[in-house]
């Protein structure tokens, strides 16, 4: 794998299309938390002028906080600086194909997090169960979001376009009450779990 170093996103920006385009930029945060600095708007200025290459961060933290943060800005990928150089590379090579990575750690976290928050008050609006409200198509789209398929993916295994899996997210979201495609998977999972 080809390795090229720059030390400001302004030089990469600068260098973009004076070369083949890599599989993926990784970003360093420097032992900088994500909300330090103006670390989160340099990762959405580098996935924005990267696209469609994946941003990765490698951070030297390993909280679920943290690889939320980085994946909010755009990032593809989030590798704590404490994985080996092999499972870095393996991350990598991921994001490059379309996925997005998270290590086991960030997972568990996740799982963990959902498991303890409390109970909906009745007051609440209750989100809507996938057969009750979602369309045959959003079903599909929904079982895929809920295995945290990327969209590319996604398209491709229905035979759809990216805009139109997308437009299907957006209303899945609505319909469940989510703010992002991670807390309408986390949704999708507690009433498969329920049912």
């Amino acid at each position: 794998m080809r390795v090229d170093a720059f030390g400001e996103i302004g030089e990469y920006i600068t260098h973009i299309g004076q070369s083949e385009a890599p599989a993926a930029v990784l970003y360093n945060a420097h032992g900088c938390r994500i909300g330090e600095r103006n670390i989160a708007d340099e990762i959405a200025l580098l996935e924005k002028a990267a696209r469609p290459v994946p941003v990765i961060v490698l951070s030297a933290f390993e909280d679920l906080s943290e690889m939320i943060a980085a994946l909010d800005c755009g990032a593809k990928g989030f590798i704590p600086a404490s994985l080996g150089i092999e499972a870095m590379l393996t991350a990598i090579r991921l994001s490059a194909a379309g996925a997005v990575f998270m290590t086991a750690a960030s997972i568990l976290a996740m799982r963990e997090t959902v498991a303890t928050q409390p109970p909906l008050e009745q007051d609440l609006p209750q989100p809507a169960q996938p057969e009750e409200e979602l369309t045959s198509r959003q079903a599909a789209v929904a079982e895929r979001l809920r295995r945290g398929k990327p969209n590319k993916i996604i398209a491709y295994e229905l035979n759809m376009c990216e805009s139109t899996v997308k437009v299907h997210i957006r209303n899945i979201m609505k319909k469940l009450q989510a703010t992002n495609r991670t807390e309408a998977g986390f949704k999708l999972n507690a009433m498969l779990a329920e049912s």
